[in-house]
């Protein structure tokens, strides 16, 4: 499987932050989340409900930049 890098600019920075993401990390998302419901304990979620919704965010803005071709600000 093919890892899912991710490239950040920022407005302050001149190099962009490079995020290596794990192999398989849909995997072990999902089993995170489903351990998580199956023990009835949200703690076991190393995110809340704002952070998931801020990624969202990011993930959507980044498909806009790969169907558009361009920068995306998040929020556009």
């Amino acid at each position: 499987m093919q890892e899912l890098n991710t490239k950040i600019l920022f407005k302050k920075f001149t190099d962009p932050m490079i995020i290596h993401s794990e192999k398989n990390i849909f995997a072990i998302e999902d089993r995170a989340f489903l351990n998580a419901i199956r023990e009835n304990n949200p703690a076991l979620i190393l995110s809340n409900y704002e952070d998931g919704v801020k990624s969202l965010e990011i993930s959507l803005a980044a498909n806009k930049s790969l169907k558009y071709g361009r920068s995306i600000k998040v929020g556009e």
